[in-house]
């Protein structure tokens, strides 16, 4: 049901976005008119990405068997697509090593990774400082997606992980978000016989 409601939301939504950026590539508009425009956008664009974390969590793309895939290789990816929405907000440094190779479906495991990385530019506080670095041990490929935001509270280790669970100090921040992104990336980690944990950092 939940699909199929984002679904419903995605396709008329879709065209009001569309009609949005034709009149954002129109012309001059006055001042007033130019930031409604501006909220307006981002407010229909934080909508669909809602709409699609939503879909994707009902029913993750899982067609084709898992094949080996180069994890630095899936990590560029990721890390170009998600390069967007990170690169005037945070500085972002890479630690990849290549010839490291996991079962998986590629385009899961890209999608984990930008849900990763899209979730620490949210909460990487003042210092805006991401780092995505790669570990070997105990025969798996472990990918650490670093920030030094503001934590999370004691007792929402594992809760994070819950659909539509905001810790109080993202709520109390105003951080945007739906709730989803970790969830689903849990759920795709564990799919494929890994696992995606929060883990605290020093400093």
């Amino acid at each position: 049901l939940a699909a199929g409601v984002a679904h419903e939301i995605n396709n008329p939504l879709s065209y009001v976005l569309l009609s949005l950026r034709q009149l954002e590539r129109a012309g001059e508009l006055p001042g007033s008119a130019r930031t409604a425009l501006a909220n307006a956008l981002d407010g229909a664009s934080r909508i669909q990405q809602i709409a699609q974390e939503l879909r994707s969590y009902c029913g993750p793309d899982g067609h084709g068997p898992p094949e080996p895939v180069e994890v630095a290789k899936a990590a560029t990816s990721a890390i170009n697509i998600a390069q967007n929405e990170i690169r005037h907000r945070a500085r972002l440094e890479r630690r990849l090593e290549d010839e490291l190779h996991v079962l998986a479906r590629e385009g899961q495991l890209v999608q984990v990774l930008v849900n990763l990385l899209s979730n620490a530019e949210k909460y990487a506080g003042e210092r805006k400082e991401i780092a995505v670095q790669m570990a070997v041990g105990d025969g798996a490929v472990e990918v650490q997606v670093l920030d030094r935001g503001m934590g999370v509270p004691r007792g929402c280790e594992d809760r994070i992980f819950e659909q539509f669970f905001r810790a109080h100090d993202s709520l109390s921040s105003g951080i945007q978000g739906s709730g989803l992104g970790l969830t689903l990336a849990r759920q795709i980690a564990r799919a494929h016989g890994g696992d995606v944990k929060f883990r605290a950092r020093d400093g």
